[in-house]
């Protein structure tokens, strides 16, 4: 019996085309810096100007301002490392024991999303989701994978679940806060190797923040 792909309307693939091209825009600026540098104005700590240089777990941290907004930058092995986040501000943020004491020898790591329905726009989630691992793949020194965790109609990412997650390359599934009912962070599965990374909307930011602390050896 031959198998029949299922059809999609010129309007689904009109709207999720669409949405597509809006959420590529907003990586595209937020990657260059024009927009996103202004995240840590939500921190719960007002570090101020005498945090203009410091020191965290022996790393030397300087405050600086790029187009009018404030990051935090890490001189990490003779690199300078810009943050949006004051390191002190996420280092409670819950991170799975296995991953964070395994997170500096992994090379390979997949971060993979949800599939989305034909009738699905690309939600907020998941451009910031895409914005996190285009980061990564150029700023921690790892090979990090894109992944779905099903077959998508109208993206080429290959598929990853936690099936696929092994001892030398583990995987990061996607999951909103208000979906799992867990606050930000990376937790264990029933799968070894296998984590839900919990974050929705600026939080998925924070969460790029914790993962190069912790791929850098800072936190």
């Amino acid at each position: 019996m031959s198998k029949h792909k299922p059809k999609i309307s010129k309007e689904d693939k009109k709207r999720r085309r669409n949405s597509i091209i809006l959420g590529s825009i907003l990586i595209f600026l937020m990657t260059f810096g024009i927009v996103g540098y202004g995240f840590t104005a939500n921190s719960n700590t007002n570090h101020g100007s005498s945090y203009a240089n410091f020191s965290y777990n022996n790393y030397e941290f300087r405050y600086a301002t790029v187009n009018n907004n404030n990051i935090f930058v890490g001189i990490i092995n003779g690199q300078e490392v810009p943050f949006y986040n004051h390191p002190a501000d996420i280092e409670n943020i819950t991170v799975s024991d296995s991953f964070k004491e395994n997170a500096l020898a992994y090379q390979s790591i997949v971060f993979s999303a949800p599939t989305l329905s034909p009738e699905e726009n690309i939600g907020q989630d998941q451009i910031y989701f895409d914005y996190l691992v285009k980061d990564l793949q150029t700023s921690s020194g790892k090979n990090i994978i894109r992944g779905m965790l099903s077959k998508d109609l109208f993206n080429d990412y290959p598929v990853y679940n936690c099936e696929s997650a092994t001892q030398n390359q583990p995987v990061l599934v996607l999951k909103s806060e208000s979906d799992s009912g867990l606050p930000l962070g990376i937790y264990d599965t029933d799968k070894e190797y296998c984590y839900d990374l919990v974050a929705s909307g600026l939080n998925v930011i924070k969460m790029r923040d914790k993962l190069l602390y912790i791929f850098t050896g800072v936190q």
